[in-house]
């Protein structure tokens, strides 16, 4: 379950809204995902929450651009 979140917050910090992000990450159910992720977003969101726990500036842009490139565009057509 703590893979499928920090998966999912990658995800979300990459340009995925939260449902989207918690149905990639989880095999199974995707609504615990997504009720830590709304937890997050009341503490301040994803972002600030990634970058407070060791993720970098550097490594978040890579990760927003390889998202927005077409990572999450691979990620809907795996689900097909």
């Amino acid at each position: 379950a703590e893979d499928a979140l920090v998966a999912a917050l990658a995800l979300v910090a990459g340009g995925l809204d939260v449902r989207d992000a918690a149905q990639h990450a989880v095999d199974g159910d995707p609504a615990p995902v997504i009720q830590a992720l709304h937890s997050l977003a009341g503490r301040g969101g994803v972002e600030p929450y990634l970058l407070r726990n060791g993720l970098t500036v550097d490594q978040f842009h890579a990760l927003r651009d390889a998202v927005v490139a077409g990572g999450g565009r691979e990620l809907d057509e795996s689900q097909d």
